[in-house]
């Protein structure tokens, strides 16, 4: 039976390094040897370090990097609009408005409720006796709250109305939901409105009136910019409030100024 030796490999090469005779210039040799060899071993240790804490670092930079992207994109703005997206749509119909009733036209957007739709509403001139549509003389941009397909009207229903009220939908579709908001848009002479007052709102001189009535109170607004008015009609419910609605003029008010400025 082989005895137990619990002396390990290096043990056993110092014990024979021990027992071998070695001149002066020999031992400076296994001296300068050995001390190389730690250095070496402790400079790689040091680099190995200095590596993963380097490379812990950019690791810990990244992981924050990337969760912060999926933070904003994916829990802040989750479920909210596109706002290069809702500001193309806005460009877009003041595009269209502006062309149908050569005028500089801007369309007031609303936080809560979407423009779902904008129409054109035309004279009416008569060729033959017989009623046909005339020039473009307003528009009616409609806010709703958030609307699906099944509250939309059917192509024969749209060109019904269209039709009726000498109209056509220029921008989004016809729902059968009544809107939460009205703009109406023209140029030419001030609106009235009976019991209206005269208001500020940031330094904008506008026609105000609280219209009481069934089903919906409604405050009813009306300014001017640049010769073309524009005319609100803003419900007021247990979620939307005359400050609501104020706000929503102010806002319109407030961009109005920077292009006045600008």
């Amino acid at each position: 039976m082989k005895p137990y030796n619990d002396q390990s490999e290096f043990d056993r090469t110092f014990q024979r390094l021990d027992t071998t005779k070695f001149n002066e210039n020999e031992k400076k040799e296994v001296f300068s040897t050995i001390m190389h060899s730690l250095d070496h071993s402790k400079r790689k240790r040091r680099h190995t370090n200095i590596f993963n804490h380097v490379f812990s670092t950019v690791f810990v930079a990244l992981f924050v990097l990337i969760g912060g992207y999926f933070l904003v994109t994916e829990v802040i703005f989750d479920g909210q609009p596109n706002q290069g997206a809702v500001y193309e749509e806005r460009d877009e119909l003041e595009q269209i408005l502006s062309q149908e009733l050569n005028s500089n036209v801007y369309v007031p957007w609303h936080e809560d409720f979407p423009a779902k739709t904008g129409i054109v509403k035309y004279s009416t001139v008569f060729q033959d006796n017989t009623p046909t549509k005339g020039e473009p003389i307003s528009a009616t941009v409609y806010y709703f709250v958030e609307q699906n397909d099944d509250n939309q009207l059917t192509k024969e229903e749209t060109l019904h109305f269209e039709e009726r009220n000498r109209s056509e939908v220029v921008f989004g579709s016809l729902y059968s939901e009544s809107a939460m908001v009205t703009v109406d848009i023209f140029t030419g002479s001030a609106p009235s409105m009976e019991d209206a007052v005269e208001i500020n709102i940031e330094g904008k001189e506008v026609l105000y009136s609280y219209i009481e009535r069934e089903p919906n109170d409604t405050a009813w607004f009306a300014l001017e910019f640049n010769d073309v008015w524009y005319v609100f009609l803003h419900k007021l419910e247990e979620v939307t409030t005359e400050d609501d609605a104020m706000n929503f003029v102010e806002n319109f008010i407030q961009r109005l100024n920077t292009l006045v400025i600008n």
